[in-house]
């Protein structure tokens, strides 16, 4: 589906989540990492934008608990820089950090 909206879109596409983000869900509930994901995942050409963990938790209802959010964050930050992919972090309040990524895509676009 991703592939197809990035045929069909203006140049822009924002996704929650990607096969690469998939990849290591699934590292978080499966407890390995899957070698299909990685092969799914190794072509994307994307801008990561990861939130920090700066502003409060709140459960959804669907949402792991507060107790990983750390790690997952840790998790996610340290692929990516192993993986050499291309981030940014955003924190502060969520109009900062809506801000920030604005910017960051209108330099790229």
């Amino acid at each position: 589906m991703q592939d197809y909206l990035s045929r069909k879109c203006n140049g822009l596409l924002i996704c929650d989540t990607d096969s690469w983000a998939t990849r290591i869900w699934h590292k978080r509930y499966m407890g390995n990492w899957s070698k299909n994901l990685d092969e799914l995942a190794k072509n994307d050409k994307v801008l990561y934008i990861l939130t920090g963990t700066d502003i409060p938790f709140v459960q959804d209802g669907t949402r792991d608990g507060e107790h990983l959010r750390s790690w997952m964050h840790r998790l996610f930050l340290k692929e990516l820089k192993k993986h050499n992919k291309n981030y940014i972090v955003v924190s502060g309040d969520r109009k900062t950090r809506l801000q920030k990524a604005i910017d960051v895509i209108d330099t790229i676009r």
